[in-house]
């Protein structure tokens, strides 16, 4: 399993790897700007998932057509229609939206999980593929 997380936040990052480590032994791409993002994605695609924060550069509420967030990758990837989960986790809940409004408008199916609610969801769903077989 192949996951790609834009994360900058050390915290966040041990937390996905927590909860990563709980699930599965996945193979691991955390990029913390657009542009290695952008050089992962193109050396390493398709991913299983994909989560994606908006803020970048330890900052918060960043308008979203600064170079360095999240909209600009999805820019990026949705010429490509990327494969797998997408998830879109910032707290930036309108850059988020507007994340999630860019990949549907373009077909490619993405929710929004906000990062507090990741655990359980992931989790939850370990659960209940545990639990259909």
């Amino acid at each position: 399993m192949k996951i790609l997380v834009l994360e900058d936040n050390e915290y966040r990052i041990k937390t996905f790897r927590k909860i990563f480590n709980k699930v599965a032994q996945p193979t691991l791409f955390f990029v913390d700007n657009v542009k290695n993002a952008k050089e992962i994605y193109k050396k390493f695609k398709p991913f299983d998932f994909i989560f994606l924060d908006h803020d970048l550069d330890n900052r918060i509420m960043v308008n979203s057509k600064e170079e360095n967030t999240g909209y600009q990758f999805v820019k990026y990837i949705i010429k490509d229609q990327p494969k797998g989960e997408i998830i879109v986790h910032s707290l930036n809940v309108v850059g988020a939206n507007r994340m999630v409004k860019e990949f549907h408008m373009n077909g490619i199916e993405c929710k929004y999980i906000p990062f507090y609610f990741l655990e359980e969801s992931i989790l939850g769903k370990k659960y209940e593929a545990s639990r259909s077989k």
